[in-house]
């Protein structure tokens, strides 16, 4: 490497640590001083394609997307789930959808931006709606006529870079049936 290459390089490094440091001491700020003033259900689709009883343990995909909108004094957050259940060995067809869309909306001292969006909506806001869902899927699952369980624990670390923009997602394995 030239060493002109290699000082652009250095210089291109210490511009995003520089960076980075700038959106951490921002965002450290800027959590500060929200306040989540409401959590709502703002929408509820279910299908149910297996019938009433507990089908073979299979999986359930679960993927999320956030939204934001500026409000006045602060900022309201659609945050969307989808959850596939499949069952066991086909993956493919799925026996049972949900789509879950909460509402939160802060009160915010400073203006949330798009930077700050995508860490937020990645840690914060999955903190204030993930029990939520947990506690819906049990419920709907109890509704279906089917042996109900608890989705699993939700970690999530910040992304290393903004211009991921697709949809976050997790896999679980449902429990096995008690014998």
């Amino acid at each position: 490497m030239s060493a002109s290459r290699a000082q652009a390089s250095r210089s291109t490094r210490r511009d995003r640590t520089t960076s980075s440091r700038a959106l951490t001491d921002t965002y450290s700020e800027f959590i500060a001083g929200i306040e989540l003033r409401h959590l709502w259900l703002a929408a509820l689709e279910v299908r149910n394609d297996h019938g009433p009883t507990t089908p073979q343990p299979g999986g359930v995909r679960v993927e999320d997307e956030a939204t934001w909108e500026p409000r006045d004094g602060g900022f309201r957050i659609y945050h969307v789930y989808d959850l596939v259940f499949s069952g066991a060995g086909d993956t493919e067809t799925p026996i049972a959808t949900l789509r879950v869309t909460y509402g939160l909306e802060f009160s915010s001292a400073l203006p949330l931006t798009d930077d700050l969006f995508e860490v937020f909506s990645t840690v914060n806001v999955p903190v204030n709606t993930w029990p939520y869902l947990r506690e819906l899927v049990a419920s709907i699952l109890g509704r279906f006529g089917w042996q109900p369980f608890a989705l699993p624990t939700l970690k999530r670390l910040p992304r290393r870079s903004s211009r991921r923009r697709s949809p976050r997602g997790i896999d679980a394995e449902a429990p096995e049936e008690p014998s």
